[in-house]
This record gives structure tokens, sequence and C-alpha cells, in this order.
């Protein structure tokens, strides 16, 4: 009968073994698709910033009146550009994504309208 219940108590300590290195490989996995999201989504966002800043400075070298403050939308995303400050010797463009509530920011300096002259281009954590 001692025989019996060694076998029994051992089954359920490596049953219970095995169950918790399934949750916490499970708990791994979820965390891992968690950040991989985050990092895809935050990717997204940079590349809507960055596409509505060449626009922005596209439209600026074209037009000395572009004044910014729009938002533009292209394949389900949507970007803002700020204001446009600035003007003579230089111009500061702010353009911002949003994607899964990941941001991405972006503030240029060109020190040359037409044709455009990148002075500095850096991503902010805010404005």
């Amino acid at each position: 009968m001692q025989k019996g219940a060694a076998m029994l108590i051992s089954v359920v300590v490596l049953a219970t073994v095995m169950l918790g290195f399934a949750l916490s490989g499970s708990f791994t996995s979820t965390q891992e698709l968690q950040t991989l999201t985050v990092l895809q989504n935050k990717k997204m966002a940079a590349g809507g910033a960055a596409a509505c800043m060449e626009h922005a400075i596209d439209r600026l070298g074209r037009n000395s009146e572009y004044g910014g403050n729009e938002t533009l939308a292209n394949g389900g995303l949507s970007c803002t550009v700020r204001p446009i400050t600035g003007g003579g010797p230089t111009w500061t463009i702010e353009t911002e994504s949003n994607v899964g509530n990941q941001w991405a920011r972006y503030r240029v300096t060109l020190s040359e309208r037409a044709p455009p002259v990148i002075a500095s281009w850096v991503e902010v954590p805010t404005f």
C-alpha cells in the first residue's frame, strides 16, 4: 500500500511540475507576442510620420505659402503635419502618427526651402 501511495504522490508532483512548465511557456509566448505587436505598431507609426514629413517637405519646397496643419490618410494609416514655423533662414516641420497607441513624432529643420536642405531630422517624444 505504501508503494502505491508513493507512486501516486510522484505522479501528482510530476504532473504539477509539468503543468508549471506549460503555463510558464504559454505566459512567455504571450509576452513575446505582445512585444512583437508593439514593435510592429511603432514601426508602422514611424513609417507614417516619415511619409507625412516627406509630403510636407515636398509641399513647402513647391509652395512657400504652405503652412502644414493638415491630417493625411494613406493605406489605412493617418498622420498629422503640425503648423510649420519659421521662414527666412530656417523652417521647422513637425509630424506625428499613431498606430496601436504607439506614437512616432519627427521634427525636421530645413536650412533651405527650395530645393529643400535638411539641417536636422530627429524623433522627439513629445511636442
